[in-house]
C-alpha cells in the first residue's frame, strides 16, 4: 500500500525552523528593549536640561529690575506623555488638575516637584517624578505637551532664594 499525502521532514530541517523562529523572537525583544531605552533616555535628557536651567536661574546675580532671571526652557519628551505637572502635590487646590493629582497622590511622592502625566508612560513609573534642586513652584499646575515639546517658564526675582517655575 502506498503512502499518499505524507510529507517527510528531516530532523535538521525541524531544528533549523526552530532556530529561525527563536532568532526572530529574540530580535523583536531586543528592538523593543532599545526603543524603551530610547524613551527613558529622552526623559533623562529632559530632566537634566530642566535642572541646568534651574541652576542658571538660581545662580543669577545681576538684576536690572525685580526679575534677575527669566527664561523659557524648551524640552523634548517621548510620545505618550501628555502633560508636565510642576509643584508639590500638597499645593494642589484647583479642580482643574484633579485627574493628574489623583495619579500622583497614589505614588506617595511628597518631595518631588516635577511629574509626568500619565505616569505609566514614563518608563513604567520609574521616571514619572523628579525632585529639582533649588526650584519651587507657587502652586501645583500642569503644562500640556504638544508634539513631544513642552515649554516651562523659569524666573528668579531679586529677593528670591530659589528659582520659580511659573505658568
Amino acid at each position: 500500500m502506498s503512502k499518499r499525502g505524507q510529507f517527510e521532514i528531516s530532523f535538521s530541517m525541524i531544528f533549523s525552523i526552530i532556530i529561525i523562529i527563536a532568532i526572530i523572537g529574540i530580535s523583536f525583544y531586543v528592538i523593543n528593549h532599545f526603543l524603551t531605552l530610547s524613551k527613558c533616555t529622552k526623559i533623562g535628557v529632559f530632566y537634566e536640561g530642566l535642572q541646568e536651567n534651574i541652576e542658571k536661574a538660581w545662580q543669577a546675580q545681576t538684576c536690572n529690575s525685580d526679575i534677575c532671571y527669566k527664561n523659557t526652557f524648551k524640552g523634548q519628551l517621548p510620545s505618550g506623555i501628555e502633560e508636565v505637572c510642576l509643584g508639590n502635590v500638597s499645593q494642589y487646590s484647583s479642580r482643574q488638575y484633579e485627574e493628574e493629582y489623583n495619579a500622583f497622590v497614589g505614588l506617595n511622592k511628597k518631595k518631588e516637584n516635577v511629574f509626568l502625566y500619565p505616569p505609566n508612560k514614563a518608563c513604567d513609573y520609574s521616571f514619572s517624578t523628579l525632585r529639582l534642586e533649588h526650584a519651587r513652584s507657587p502652586e501645583f499646575f500642569c503644562i500640556p505637551v504638544n508634539n513631544g515639546e513642552v515649554e516651562i517658564k523659569i524666573q528668579k526675582g531679586r529677593y528670591d532664594s530659589l528659582a520659580s517655575m511659573v505658568k
